[in-house]
């Protein structure tokens, strides 16, 4: 997990929330069977009251702490998402965002950015897919955690590409790339762009979405 910080202004309260998963990024697993089947344990800090009733956060100061994250910028245009554009090698995307992790993922890089990040697939080596979970970023208005029947409203959504838990959908979205939604139990998890060549018939875009979900 990537590390984050946060100013709490006086007066405010904080709530402590365990989640089982962090899937698609710092999101809960919205699956049943995996939410009844967890276990979360807990190493508390050296400097625990003695009756275990809290738990005291580390504070820096003087000042607000800075997120170990940069901040999300640019938009969710036709070949690029924020900083990162389809078809960059892997060390160029890598130069633009030098906190990653590729989560045992061959051909994957994880980006670190506040909030949540931006993940990257590879074929051959340069980039055709790329994705978030962020509010931060738009494609034509929709938003992750949008209903998919709101999307279906405005953009011209695929016939869907089920593949394990989620559904993908593809929407026009340039002349050489395609809108993505990645949807789950009806709510958008992701949103992104891929290169057109890939899924350029409806079985290789089931293969292509296969290989990165």
């Amino acid at each position: 997990m990537f590390g984050a910080g946060y100013r709490f202004l006086a007066g405010h309260t904080v709530r402590l929330e365990l989640l089982n998963s962090e899937a698609p990024l710092f999101r809960p697993s919205l699956d049943d069977f995996a939410l009844s089947v967890s276990h979360v344990t807990i190493q508390l800090p050296t400097h625990e009251p003695p009756d275990g009733g809290e738990i005291v956060p580390p504070i820096f100061g003087p000042g607000p702490p800075t997120s170990a994250c940069p901040a999300p910028t640019g938009s969710l245009r036709a070949t690029r998402l924020g900083p990162i554009a389809l078809g960059m090698t892997r060390s160029q995307a890598r130069r633009r965002l030098n906190q990653f992790s590729t989560r045992g993922r061959r051909n994957m890089d994880f980006f670190c950015l506040s909030g949540s990040g931006i993940r990257v697939g590879y074929v051959r080596g340069r980039a055709v897919l790329l994705l978030t979970a962020s509010r931060y970023y738009a494609l034509d208005g929709i938003r992750p955690d949008a209903r998919l029947a709101a999307a279906a409203r405005r953009l011209h959504v695929s016939r869907g590409y089920r593949v394990g838990l989620n559904t993908w959908y593809l929407t026009p979205f340039g002349p050489r790339s395609r809108g993505v939604l990645k949807v789950r139990h009806g709510v958008i998890e992701e949103i992104g762009v891929a290169e057109l060549k890939p899924a350029a018939t409806r079985r290789a875009a089931l293969r292509f979405l296969a290989g990165f979900s």
